[in-house]
């Protein structure tokens, strides 16, 4: 795992009650591990991205967090009080957890009332939170005509029906259009600025590097990282972008070349694949060849290249 303590600076470590926090966490059914000694600290207050492939242990870890399986060892807390006792925290949590299910016979608005009537929830939010989910004008309509957008939308509705402080995601955005996960994101935004953390598990990669500012990364049910966002990338790069005069780029390309380095230009520059410590030497034998560069700019990896830089796809737990 990636020491974040090297990684972070104290502003980006948590203050307060860590919303999760877990300790050797371990889940085996029969001689399989699905979830392995994990240990992680996610702060309140934060979009949390939870990533890894297919099998990584997932779902398995949201799934003792919320009490529905009980761990092989390790422990948790969850705002602050043991997955031990999940009644003791379950009132302050809204989760949704794969495709929702519904009453089709029923509307978006009878199968809220009906849930809130489960939930001792009274209906008072309820219009507040179907125009929050963009179903406003919908909401009369049986679920069972809803796409499946719709669906995962009213599911979101759901998990904010107890006003939580914790919320609990796992692939909101399945089944939307690109307007419907611009939307989503907003949401997610929104609910982070109102003081809600959000633990999201999903495997769109490019949304999460656009809303998440902390990550939890884990490969078969081990933890590979657990941080801000900023940071995972911040100390990776895969290359310089280097800029210089057009009649220069030629020459520039060659040097670049005859020092070993994969390069080709781009526009007006050069694009340079080489570790972060080559650029002063980049600079050096620039000047050395008569070359001035105008621009330096290391290139850095989006999430999705990092993700695919350490982990590997395996099948879901």
């Amino acid at each position: 795992m990636i020491e974040t303590d090297d990684l972070a600076s104290s502003a980006n470590r948590p203050s307060i009650t860590p919303a999760i926090s877990t300790s050797g966490l371990s889940k085996r059914f029969g001689n399989r591990s699905a979830v392995r000694d994990l240990t992680i600290e996610v702060p309140s207050g934060r979009v949390v991205g939870f990533v890894g492939p297919n099998g990584s242990g997932k779902t398995t870890t949201i799934r003792m967090m919320l009490g529905l399986i009980r761990p092989s060892s390790g422990t948790a807390r969850v705002l602050g009080e043991s997955i031990a006792d999940p009644p003791r925290y379950l009132s302050r949590v809204g989760a949704l957890i794969e495709t929702p299910a519904f009453y089709p016979t029923l509307s978006g608005v009878g199968n809220l009332r009906v849930l809130a009537t489960l939930g001792g929830i009274g209906y008072g939010q309820i219009s507040h939170l179907l125009d929050v989910v963009g179903l406003s004008g919908r909401e009369r309509d049986m679920v069972g005509s809803y796409s499946l957008g719709m669906k995962q939308r009213l599911g979101v509705a759901v998990a904010l029906l107890p006003d939580p402080e914790l919320l609990i995601l796992d692939e909101p955005a399945n089944g939307l259009d690109p307007e419907g996960i611009i939307e989503m994101r907003e949401l997610l935004r929104r609910l982070r600025d109102e003081g809600k953390t959000l633990f999201v598990s999903s495997h769109l990669l490019g949304e999460l590097e656009q809303v998440a500012d902390w990550l939890v990364m884990i490969k078969s049910g081990e933890a590979l990282y657990a941080g801000p966002t900023s940071e995972l990338r911040s100390h990776e790069t895969s290359g310089f972008v280097l800029g210089a005069a057009v009649e220069q780029l030629p020459a520039l390309e060659s040097l670049m070349e005859g020092m070993g380095f994969e390069c080709r230009v781009e526009g007006d520059s050069v694009r340079v694949t080489a570790p972060p410590e080559a650029a002063a030497l980049i600079n050096e034998q620039s000047m050395r060849g008569g070359i001035t560069l105008t621009e330096i700019r290391p290139i850095r990896p989006t999430l999705e290249q990092t993700f695919l830089d350490m982990i590997s796809g395996d099948g879901d737990a």
